[in-house]
């Protein structure tokens, strides 16, 4: 689920992240902020309360050619959360394994630790009810860039996980081969973070995403640094286009609701037969 959301600076506004986040195919010459559950899926059925989902934030910059040169450099922004429809499943964004307090709530992963910053847990105006993990943003006076998640490397760069950059990680084994590249698009695993379920309604759409950090209406343009293709000429908001892909959380239908849906279910048949 990918949503291209920002291009030359401009942004829609929070409330609005959910209804746009529709179905499209990520297009070269951009940078995708993608967000997936740990091991790579898309959606999730959330079963109770107090469950856990551990997410993974990737900048994936998508090239014109096809020669392994895109690299990345930073990225300022928010987790947040945004509901379709009424009965949403509710939850909080808390802190992964290994993540360090004392730089906020999501975990930053070396290269991008250049100046860590793992973001203040609170709501974002215009989310859900929980809490996300950045700054209020929608309006200039909500902003604060302290209260941002920011990722950094010193300098563009291609290196990553692959090549051994996370060597001081903790769990640098099994973060091994997630920064890859793939004929003209480079993927950064940059980061982490939990999300917890704290309510369980049955009806309804939660999306969890990581949108790139805006002021008022407009994305500054130190917001994201990235190069794509052999130039050296580095894309930001006001030259190039950051796209969007978040996760999808639904919840299992409670076991009356099943129950329900089968009484029905036999009601039908048994119309038919008498029929």
């Amino acid at each position: 689920m990918v949503s291209k959301l920002w291009k030359n600076g401009w942004v829609c506004g929070l409330s609005a992240v959910g209804a746009l986040m529709a179905a499209t195919t990520p297009s070269f010459g951009t940078l995708l902020l993608d967000l997936r559950i740990a091991g790579g899926a898309k959606t999730l059925q959330a079963t109770q309360v107090g469950q856990v989902i551990p997410l993974e934030v990737y900048a994936v910059v998508n090239g014109a050619d096809t020669t392994n040169n895109e690299r990345f450099q930073s990225v300022q922004g928010s987790f947040v959360d945004t509901i379709t429809g009424s009965g949403a499943v509710i939850g909080n964004f808390t802190a992964p394994p290994n993540a360090n307090a004392a730089i906020g709530t999501a975990r930053v992963i070396a290269p991008w630790n250049a100046s860590p910053q793992g973001g203040k847990s609170q709501q974002v105006i215009g989310t859900g009810p929980g809490l996300d993990v950045g700054t209020p943003n929608v309006t200039t006076a909500g902003y604060n860039a302290l209260d941002a998640v920011f990722f950094r490397a010193g300098s563009p760069t291609s290196t990553g996980v692959a090549n051994g950059a996370v060597g001081d990680e903790p769990d640098a084994p099994a973060l091994a081969g997630k920064n890859f590249f793939s004929g003209s698009t480079a993927t950064f695993l940059l980061g982490t973070v939990n999300w917890t379920v704290t309510s369980l309604p049955n009806a309804g759409t939660t999306t969890l995403s990581f949108i790139p950090q805006q002021e008022g209406n407009a994305i500054s343009s130190t917001a994201a640094i990235w190069t794509e293709d052999s130039t050296t000429a580095l894309k930001d908001p006001t030259n190039g286009t950051i796209q969007v892909s978040g996760v999808t959380v639904t919840a299992v239908p409670e076991p009356a609701s099943v129950g329900l849906l089968g009484l029905a279910g036999l009601g039908l048949l048994a119309r038919r037969r008498r029929a």
